[in-house]
């Protein structure tokens, strides 16, 4: 992590409301979510790394992410699971998902069944931390957009209009 603040905060990408943009990892390997944690906050995103999937769900809703980068087959295929949560999900399925593998093989079946899991991005590990970043950044982007479509529209003072009873 950077350790001038005020000066991390400058160089912060920024969403549509302001805060830093969000990534959340889901990996089995301590050192990979280590060393994706460490590159992608001096990039200047908020990261929150996760290793288990008992709570990985609940953890993601509360964190409120820009985009996902998912292992599928870290914990013996239960990402698929998850993937399968999120993209069930009406608070998550337009969340942007990165999704990584080990294995060409899995990368090609996220991809057939793509309207049962969903998935945005493709890698193959070991993984292009450069590639990577250019996916998270293109991600970001459409989480920011949309999240902007979404929100309501404000007058000039910034004030969102107010319903009317």
């Amino acid at each position: 992590m950077l350790g001038d603040d005020s000066l991390s905060e400058l160089a912060a990408p920024q969403g549509s409301e302001g805060r830093s943009k969000r990534v959340f990892i889901v990996n089995g390997s301590h050192p990979f979510l280590e060393l994706l944690d460490e590159f992608l906050t001096v990039e200047s995103y908020d990261v929150v790394v996760s290793f288990t999937l008992s709570v990985t769900f609940e953890q993601i809703l509360a964190f409120d992410p820009d985009v996902l980068i998912i292992d599928i087959i870290a914990f013996d295929n239960h990402g698929w699971e998850l993937l399968e949560q999120i993209h069930s999900s009406a608070s998550m399925n337009q969340v942007p998902v990165i999704i990584i593998s080990t294995s060409p093989d899995v990368i090609d079946q996220a991809k057939a069944q793509v309207e049962r899991y969903g998935g945005d991005y493709y890698l193959a590990k070991p993984l292009d931390l450069e590639e990577l970043l250019s996916k998270v950044n293109q991600a970001t982007r459409s989480t920011c957009s949309s999240r902007e479509q979404l929100a309501p529209e404000r007058d000039s003072s910034g004030t969102a209009p107010r319903l009317r009873p």
